[in-house]
């Protein structure tokens, strides 16, 4: 229950300084009841977030690499953090619906990023270079379900919500790429 409490309260703070930062740069005032209704969502949707990631975590390790369906392609990508290094990594491999290698690549940045942060990141300049490729049908799988469902349906003002909107940017009209949740 003090949990519950002070992640409430942490959710009002966090929702007022949203309201003041768009009353100082936005010139707009926001009501008490709209942002107690943000509040309120972004409360429920990180409970849910923490509930998705530990049904994942029991999960993760059942989980198993499928071929993708002929004439199609499967990327995979996946993030990773050093710990207390500042480093931050994403790498990828393809395989085709045989399951051979086609290729894979990884990246190394120094940064201050989340986790989550670092796998859209990753997601993002993934999907691009699949679009060098010029590969059609291509299936990308990611770990992130905070990514693939906020590609379909997240607004927001965090970086992480403008890496989503980048994804959605380079994904409009490309219908040969689909991002997917890895199970």
């Amino acid at each position: 229950m003090q949990q519950e409490k002070l992640n409430l309260f942490v959710v009002i703070l966090w929702s007022l300084w949203k309201a003041r930062n768009t009353k100082v740069w936005k010139h707009k005032v926001l009501g008490w009841r709209q942002i107690a209704e943000e509040g309120k969502s972004m409360l429920g949707s990180w409970i849910e977030a923490q509930r998705t990631k530990i049904e994942h975590q029991a999960r993760e390790s059942t989980s198993r690499w499928r071929k993708p369906p002929e004439g199609s392609i499967k990327v995979n990508v996946d993030a990773a953090l050093g710990a207390g290094s500042g480093r931050r990594a994403w790498a990828w491999v393809a395989r085709n619906a045989q399951g051979d290698f086609l290729a894979g690549g990884s990246q190394t940045v120094q940064a201050k990023w989340t986790a989550a942060v670092t796998e859209a990141i990753g997601v993002r300049e993934v999907i691009r270079w699949i679009k060098e490729q010029r590969w059609q049908q291509v299936k990308l799988e990611t770990y992130s379900m905070m990514i693939t469902s906020g590609i379909m349906d997240r607004e927001g003002d965090s970086y992480f919500d403008t890496i989503l909107e980048d994804i959605r940017h380079i994904l409009h009209n490309e219908v040969s790429i689909e991002v997917t949740h890895c199970k």
